[in-house]
């Protein structure tokens, strides 16, 4: 008896529907871009931070591995002329106070990765070595809440009002409506969690202890010593510093 050679069997049609349906899936359902999927790159000049939440977005922020200007300090009002010329160049800038702790808090939350660690460092030794100008200016009022200015000097401006003015102190539960308009955010632990990364320290903040008896405008500042992150926001206008450089662009959001 002769065995019978059967046919080779096609594929099924129920693997290539499988096959199909598995590609439309890759084509119409795009992965979620949220800030806990990105990580901080690194190249020679710069490190990139993606999901850095900032005022109303998330944004991709660059962080320059050089002071700008070559470390020369200006006065806010000459930071905030250079920032105005730098943008339109797409060269780095100086940031307003809520920027910088936004892009502090994203690296912190990125702590783990050795990048992250590279552009702690940096920023400790600046903040240890220099006292770092921001874009950030309050106007203390003589009555009533005090008003804080960010991006000072340019064209994206925006304010904040909240009682500031107090005890030079380690912050507490009481600063929070102050650091919510001076950082961006009142999360007391937060805060501290993010300079005692960067720094081993507790934040400490410096201002105006009581009311003027006129409007005084003092510019915000960060520095660090073996105690504390100093968010300084007393400091003379008249006073020049260097400043870190950054620049940012916001992030598309995902598709639903």
């Amino acid at each position: 008896m002769t065995n019978e050679i059967k046919p080779l069997v096609p594929l099924s049609t129920d693997t290539e529907r499988l096959e199909e349906l598995a590609k439309e899936l890759l084509d119409e359902t795009p992965l979620p871009v949220t800030p806990a999927a990105l990580a901080v790159q690194s190249t020679q000049d710069y490190w990139k931070v993606s999901g850095v939440n900032y005022k109303n977005g998330i944004y991709t922020v660059e962080l320059a591995k050089s002071l700008l200007d070559s470390g020369n300090a200006k006065t806010q009002d000459n930071w905030a002329k250079y920032t105005e010329q730098a943008k339109q160049n797409g060269n780095f800038y100086t940031g307003d106070m809520p920027l910088y702790h936004s892009l502090f808090t994203a690296l912190f939350r990125q702590k783990n990765n050795r990048e992250s660690e590279e552009a702690r460092t940096f920023i400790q030794k600046q903040m240890r070595d220099k006292w770092l100008m921001t874009l950030t200016r309050i106007a203390y009022q003589p009555k009533g809440d005090d008003l804080v200015i960010h991006n000072y000097g340019t064209k994206d401006k925006y304010e904040a009002k909240s009682l500031v003015v107090g005890a030079d102190r380690i912050i507490k539960s009481g600063d929070s409506k102050a650091l919510e308009a001076i950082l961006g955010t009142g999360n007391i632990q937060e805060i501290n969690s993010v300079y005692n990364w960067i720094n081993q320290t507790p934040a400490y903040i410096w201002r105006v202890n009581s009311n003027p008896s006129k409007v005084d405008e003092r510019v915000a500042r960060f520095n660090a010593d073996a105690d504390w992150v100093n968010l300084y926001c007393s400091r003379d206008p008249a006073g020049s510093y260097p400043s870190l450089g950054v620049r940012l662009a916001r992030e598309a959001r995902a598709k639903k």
